[in-house]
């Protein structure tokens, strides 16, 4: 969705500079089809040639598509930039908010965002208000309820050849099996698997470290180390021959 909304405001947005809007535009449509590296080539051929007016919405979807690819500082770099080249590019302070949010730095994020809720166009304030209300269910402690309940659902999803369920905290020889032996079912579980993961690890004597992203959330375990539940079930989804418990040895630190 996003890369039809920054493909939109290029051909929209910036109509008078149209040739050069659509440069950026054709990017966008790169990175939303996945080609994330034709997408970063394609703005680099282009950044010279901008008129300056276009420059906040390069480094936008260069910023974008860097994040894409897990190159979070490079990315922080380029939002900020955009920011910075265009103080109305309200889509890039929403963005820098959301980074603070991910990153647990809340009060930076909610300045950000209450600013964004006042001034912003009325799109970027839904969402802001959006990120505004989450944040009250993270200091609160009722999204960390929706979180174990997300996990006791799972915890009773029948995994074993025989219907066993991995319970909570989880079977991990189970919850192996099943993605080993499921496919895509595990896959389309993923989010899920990786809070009965994160409650197990609760149940354990751990902590939730909720971020304003999920999939950035962590569990502090009980000697102090910190592990991502989503990253787990990441890389146990794409290394098949793994198991769980390794991909924990991995991520541990």
């Amino acid at each position: 969705m996003f890369w039809k909304i920054l493909e939109l405001a290029a051909r929209i947005i910036y109509a008078r500079r149209i040739r050069h809007a659509t440069w950026v535009g054709d990017a966008a449509k790169l990175a939303g089809e996945g080609d994330f590296d034709g997408a970063l080539d394609k703005l680099a051929d282009m950044e010279k040639k901008l008129h300056p007016r276009v420059r906040s919405l390069h480094a936008l979807t260069r910023g974008r598509i860097l994040d894409q690819i897990g190159r979070t500082k490079e990315a922080e770099h380029e939002i900020l930039r955009a920011a910075k080249l265009d103080p109305s590019n309200m889509r890039a302070h929403l963005d820098l908010a959301m980074m603070c949010g991910r990153r647990f730095l809340f009060d930076n994020a909610r300045s950000r965002l209450l600013k964004l809720a006042e001034e912003a166009e009325p799109e970027i304030r839904e969402e802001a208000k959006r990120h505004l209300a989450l944040m009250d269910r993270i200091a609160s402690g009722s999204m960390a309820k929706e979180l174990k309940k997300r996990a006791l659902s799972m915890a009773r999803h029948p995994m074993g050849p025989d219907g066993e369920t991995p319970g909570l905290p989880a079977d991990l020889a189970i919850v192996d099996e099943w993605i080993s032996a499921s496919g895509d079912a595990a896959r389309e579980h993923a989010d899920d698997i990786a809070l009965l993961l994160g409650e197990t690890w609760v149940c354990q004597g751990g902590r939730w470290r909720i971020s304003l992203s999920l999939k950035h959330s962590l569990v502090v375990l009980r000697n102090g180390n910190e592990i991502s539940p989503f990253q787990t079930v990441k890389k146990r989804l794409t290394e098949p021959d793994t198991t769980i418990a390794r991909c924990v040895e991995y991520f541990e630190r």
